[in-house]
């Protein structure tokens, strides 16, 4: 099938950021409307749109969140690591408890 033209857009970009970047780092994927056709149309060009060592917020989804909530002088600080801390509710509770300012 045809690759639509701002998904192949899309594509290039994703894959000259991947070229440009030191070996082992994380490229941030593309993203579109129709999010399933557009990792098809990267995996037509051998590109994976995998992000599991990705971080939790990439910067400009930070950012946008930042400004969302109008604070200036904002510091981020994981509180809660499932791999550090297990998965359990109880261990959650006790990493959040008493703190303030928490973003979900």
């Amino acid at each position: 099938s045809c690759i639509r033209p701002d998904h192949f857009t899309n594509v290039v970009d994703f894959a000259r950021r991947q070229h440009c970047v030191s070996p082992g780092s994380i490229v941030k994927p593309p993203t579109a409307q129709n999010q399933q056709q557009l990792a098809v149309d990267c995996g037509m060009y051998g590109l994976s749109m995998e992000t599991a060592n990705s971080p939790v917020l990439w910067a400009d989804e930070l950012q946008w969140i930042i400004e969302a909530t109008g604070k200036h002088n904002v510091t981020t600080t994981r509180l809660f690591k499932s791999s550090r801390d297990g998965f359990g509710y109880g261990p959650f509770l006790n990493k959040v408890v008493g703190k303030s300012g928490l973003l979900f």
